[in-house]
């Protein structure tokens, strides 16, 4: 197994590793785990491009900071942006106990002991009271359209200035990959693969409506993939020099 850490905050040298040797260092620490689960985290991290999405925020975006990962399933995306530098501490939650253990046990080898992953409810888990990053990956839209909003509101209450909201959602409205994306969760959650309460898809131009109506600003990238997913990057205001 790769020795592994949490590398330092050093503003203008994002990422401090190439993406691959990230994505291998990450593999390394889920050896030990579930051959199903180990499975996942490798087919994620190589297929999903959200893995060449967060990489090019960690070039583009700054240091992360205080990181709280929110749904965080087995974790490895937040593991993935540590390994890129610029990650004080991640606090991750998610209601399936499972998945939080992988996280853990994953995440025990790394020095320093900067990760701690809880099992928790969205809407109430316990979370730092002033935060520089929130991911919300894949997770809104299992949680009804009154709950979703009111998680935006809680985490966008917590933000430090310029702290920001890293949002990704299925591109409702967005054609056949986004279809197909709304029937795969649906028989995901049906055969237990995920476990929300229900799904609720709504269009990305709306969530970006709703977090400008909470004082953020608001970029999106372009609907990645066969899935047509969206990531939208919500950012508090800086304050400005005195």
């Amino acid at each position: 197994m790769l020795t592994c850490k949490i590398l330092p905050i050093q503003e203008g040298n994002i990422p401090l590793i190439s993406q691959a040797l990230a994505v291998q260092t990450v593999n390394s620490l889920y050896e030990r785990s579930p051959p199903a689960h180990r499975h996942y985290v490798r087919a994620k991290l190589r297929f999903d491009p959200l893995t060449d999405e967060l990489f090019a925020l960690c070039r583009e975006a700054g240091p992360w900071g205080v990181l709280v990962d929110a749904g965080c399933g087995r974790g490895q995306f937040s593991v993935l942006m540590a390994q890129w530098g610029g990650v004080q501490s991640v606090w991750g939650f998610d209601h399936d106990l499972t998945k939080v253990r992988v996280a853990s046990e994953a995440t025990s080898a790394i020095e320093g002991g900067a990760f701690r992953y809880v099992q928790g409810d969205l809407r109430e888990a316990p979370i730092p009271p002033s935060v520089d990053t929130v991911l919300l990956l894949d997770v809104l839209h299992y949680l009804s359209l009154e709950d979703q909003g009111k998680i935006l509101r809680r985490f966008s209450q917590v933000l430090r200035p310029g702290g920001r909201l890293v949002i990704r959602e299925t591109g409702h409205g967005l054609g056949k990959g986004a279809r197909f994306a709304a029937f795969f969760e649906r028989w995901g959650r049906r055969l237990g693969f995920n476990r929300g309460e229900e799904l609720a898809f709504r269009h990305s131009g709306e969530l970006e409506e709703e977090l400008r109506a909470l004082g953020l600003t608001v970029s999106r990238n372009a609907p990645r993939g066969a899935l047509k997913n969206v990531l939208l990057v919500a950012q508090r205001p800086k304050l400005r020099p005195q």
